[in-house]
């Protein structure tokens, strides 16, 4: 049997540097986008981010993490749309969830 990893409750999207929004459901896609695509490859939060959402494809204990580090990374990196956020203040990596 394969492990798929699970998809995230809420999606994050970000805002490219082209002007396009690209939408990120699922810890896959957003370490794909950080492998390939990220703007800048360095920095303690791209590095978390990459850390978890790797770690996320082997073990659903670790989407929820992936998720809130590749927000972080999103936002150290420019590239969040704040506006698309809930506003329960539990995208902060280093706050557990309520």
């Amino acid at each position: 049997m394969t492990y798929t990893p699970p998809t995230w409750n809420e999606p994050v999207e970000l805002k490219l540097q082209c002007g396009l929004t690209r939408s990120f459901k699922e810890a896959c896609d957003a370490l794909y986008f950080l492998e390939e695509e990220w703007p800048v490859r360095h920095g303690a939060a791209y590095q978390r981010a990459r850390r978890w959402c790797g770690m996320a494809l082997e073990t659903d204990k670790a989407a929820d993490i992936a998720r809130r580090t590749f927000i972080e990374a999103a936002r150290k990196a420019g590239l969040l749309n704040e506006s698309t956020l809930p506003e329960t203040g539990n995208d902060c990596p280093m706050k557990p969830h309520a």
